[in-house]
């Protein structure tokens, strides 16, 4: 029980990734346009929808981005 605390104690907190949400984002759109044509409307809306979102999440915190150079 002790060792738990321990490790908790120690977690580091991680940053969001934000440009990987506008990624994410730009490919459900495209499968959600395959879905509403081939399989249902509405669940194919549902992933534009949901890829919508990401792009906006990230879009939104553009400023906290990573710069990809190494």
């Amino acid at each position: 029980m002790i060792n738990m605390l321990e490790k908790e104690k120690k977690k580091i907190k991680k940053e969001i990734n934000y440009q990987v949400f506008f990624h994410i984002g730009f490919i459900w759109i495209p499968v959600g346009v395959v879905f509403m044509i081939t399989v249902n409307v509405a669940f194919g809306i549902a992933l534009m929808g949901l890829g919508l979102l990401y792009v906006a999440i990230g879009l939104a915190n553009k400023d906290k981005w990573k710069d990809s150079k190494n």
